[in-house]
């Protein structure tokens, strides 16, 4: 899977106040790189994307958050050859999140088109290869 790998693309962080959040990030010097509305079961939800120093902070809205420390959602690594990293993953016996299990994702919330997919660690953590086309 190394081979595949080129960088830390973002981090994932669900949010019940959007407004809260993007406050906070741009307090802290973050600058709102892309920013929209989008559907998550059939509910509409804002979807912000920040650059924060160079790395991409990506927050969307959930009724349902941890709200406590370690309440990322998920680390996202930049891939090559989404499809063969896929197999590679299916055939290595990950767990691949629910969503993933029979196929790679398209995405909707970034600006370009980009396709992910997310094995679940043993801690229940998320680590999503992103590959952007």
């Amino acid at each position: 899977m190394r081979e595949h790998v080129k960088c830390l693309h973002h981090v994932g962080i669900p949010t019940r106040d959007m407004d809260a959040t993007v406050r906070f990030y741009t307090d802290l010097g973050a600058e709102i790189y892309f920013q929209k509305m989008d559907q998550e079961a059939g509910e509409p939800i804002r979807v912000v994307i920040f650059d924060f120093y160079g790395m991409k902070v990506e927050a969307y809205e959930r009724r349902v958050t941890a709200g406590q420390p370690g309440a990322i959602d998920h680390i996202a690594f930049q891939v090559t050859g989404i499809e063969e990293l896929y197999r590679k993953a299916r055939e290595g016996g990950y767990t691949l999140m629910e969503d993933c299990a029979e196929r790679v994702q398209p995405t909707t919330y970034w600006p370009q088109d980009i396709r992910w997919f997310i094995v679940i660690g043993p801690n229940g953590e998320k680590v999503e290869f992103s590959g952007i086309e």
